[in-house]
């Protein structure tokens, strides 16, 4: 044996180790198009599953590359270094169709099993009794025992998806889309390679047709693009359309699920995405600010901070977390990240949270900061490795001191399968149109940030006299406090910034003191959600729909408001689910 086989086979041995049964069914599931069922039954170990390619001549000792991709492909990432692979580099490679062996329809079933919860599953084989046996339902325990039971029966393959679709829309939007966005990648491949750029994991741009993203699974998806056929609809006949109606009590939907705030664009058109492929995504600047010297103290506001930190890494973003920063400070975090080099990433986030009032946001010291200076500082005149970037800016803060009367209203159940909720009776900016959240928090550290850099003192104006502490208008037992302490807060008049505000102007946004505030938590919730399936503005729609549902006793509630001037859609790819990042700290 020599040198170069002999450390093949070390490798080899030191994956088969560190593989999990979950890993290995993994891999044999995405071998299935590669390798004979017997084969793949046999295969007990990595080291075997690995032989099996050996003697089927996809694994060489001068290629090594099936292995690189299954690791890729199962987000084994630690052993794919170990393999001396860069994860960019994988994802690059799989571009090229000569080069991956593993399907786009195979890695499609996949990425489904993925998002396929134990209960999910219970529903998925009870829509399938009339399909398969007792005996096969009642054996299999994972969805990838599904699907291979669906294949051995004819009822899924690369060309009839209509079955598994019908049953994941029952489960949620999300998968269904899925799906659509396969088949649209499969109306019109794109050849491998693109302009420029650097392209990774995510997302790929082609010069010539609308941008594309290669999702996690190295599936590529059209955005704005549409199946140049549908699949057939089931018919009120069919027996698991009848099944459906049966089970969930359902009506008949059109099927459009959750609508995007979008322009309505001529045939050939398409409103097109950001560029989101960099590593890391961006800087995300995060503001606590949770002691002040006369205000109350925000409680409840870590939760908050925590929340968005483990979110904004999740979606790829570095994050530098502040804590209880002055007018002055917040204004000199500013123009430290104005001034870094942003060349290399795609978008820029802030999040804000403090005390408030219409137009600006307070220090600790008690002194106030236009929003607008806050959002100026990364104008393209001021930020120019910003410039035609997305800068996303979120404020937790209140906008005055009214409070929004809670209006009750009748509705019409929704297409999505999201319940309705009761609406505020202040509605947020045109286009906007007005759904839950929870609370999760590793702790982070903070930092403080460097300061010294003079702003001019007629921009930091001091709070009105006679302003009540926020706690002071805390409701007696409900847990909540406001967030008030008069201008407009406002955007720069150029293209691609977002102002996500807690609350529309004149009004007070709500916080939680052991749960958080209700716009971040619901922001963090839905981004956890949806992320993987629709732009941000049609989050922060679902956001507004959530929020404005709420109320507190008094049955007063809160409208947040996105005001933008984004000229593409925006979409975070995620390499993994939320769940599978927090489980991987």
């Amino acid at each position: 044996m020599d040198d170069a086989t002999f450390q093949l086979s070390s490798q080899l041995h030191h994956i088969s180790e560190n593989l999990g049964s979950e890993e290995l069914r993994a891999m044999k599931f995405l071998c299935r198009d590669l390798l004979h069922s017997n084969r793949l039954n046999q295969a007990d170990s990595g080291l075997k599953l690995f032989s099996a390619l050996q003697e089927k001549g996809l694994l060489e000792v001068t290629d090594t590359f099936i292995v690189a991709e299954l690791l890729y492909r199962t987000k084994q990432f630690k052993l794919l270094k170990g393999m001396k692979y860069d994860r960019r580099e994988v994802s690059e490679l799989l571009r090229d169709p000569d080069k991956a062996r593993v399907s786009s329809y195979r890695q499609l079933l996949f990425d489904v099993s993925e998002e396929i919860t134990m209960k999910d599953l219970e529903t998925v084989k009870h829509f399938l009794h009339n399909n398969l046996s007792k005996y096969k339902l009642e054996s299999v325990t994972t969805m990838l025992d599904v699907f291979v039971e669906m294949e051995k029966e004819g009822l899924l393959e690369e060309t009839n998806l209509e079955l598994l679709k019908r049953i994941c829309k029952e489960l949620g939007e999300p998968l269904a889309k899925m799906f659509d966005r396969y088949t649209s990648s499969m109306v019109a491949p794109c050849a491998p390679g693109g302009p420029g750029g650097r392209p990774d994991e995510e997302s790929v741009i082609h010069p010539t047709r609308a941008p594309r993203t290669i999702l996690p699974s190295g599936i590529l998806v059209s955005r704005g693009s549409q199946p140049a056929e549908q699949p057939r609809a089931l018919k009120s006949h069919d027996p698991l359309s009848v099944e459906f109606s049966r089970i969930c009590g359902l009506k008949e939907q059109d099927g459009n699920g959750l609508h995007s705030p979008s322009i309505e664009m001529s045939s050939g058109q398409s409103l097109g995405s950001y560029r989101m492929e960099s590593i890391p995504r961006g800087s995300c600047v995060i503001i606590n600010n949770c002691k002040f010297k006369t205000m109350g103290e925000r409680r409840g506001t870590q939760v908050d901070a925590d929340r968005l930190d483990t979110v904004f890494r999740w979606l790829g973003f570095e994050v530098t977390l502040y804590k209880n920063l002055t007018a002055e400070e917040m204004q000199d975090t500013m123009l430290c990240f104005q001034q870094m080099d942003h060349t290399a990433r795609d978008c820029f986030v802030c999040c804000i949270l403090t005390h408030g009032e219409k137009g600006v946001m307070c220090g600790t010291d008690g002194k106030q900061v236009a929003i607008a200076e806050i959002t100026s500082f990364f104008s393209g005149t001021k930020c120019p490795s910003l410039r035609e970037k997305p800068k996303l800016f979120f404020i937790q803060a209140c906008q005055g001191r009214k409070k929004q009367d809670c209006v009750e209203i009748e509705i019409q159940p929704p297409s999505t399968g999201i319940q309705p909720l009761s609406a505020g009776t202040q509605s947020p900016s045109a286009g906007i149109q007005p759904p839950s959240a929870g609370t999760q928090s590793p702790s982070t550290g903070t930092q403080s940030p460097s300061t010294g850099i003079q702003s001019p003192s007629a921009r930091i104006q001091p709070p009105s006299a006679g302003i009540q502490p926020p706690s002071a208008g805390m409701e007696s037992g409900s847990g909540l406090e406001e967030d008030a302490v008069c201008s407009s807060a406002t955007i720069p008049d150029e293209a691609d910034f977002l102002l996500g505000m807690a609350t529309v102007e004149g009004y007070v946004s709500y916080r939680h003191i052991q749960e958080g505030a209700w716009y971040i938590q619901s922001l963090c919730e839905n981004l956890e959600k949806y992320c993987g399936s629709e732009d941000l503005l049609s989050i922060l729609t679902i956001v507004n729909r959530d929020v404005s549902g709420k109320k507190d006793k008094q049955d007063k509630t809160q409208m947040p408001q996105p005001r933008y001037t984004l000229r593409k859609k925006l979409y975070f790819p995620v390499t993994q689910s939320f769940d599978s990042f927090i489980n991987s700290l």
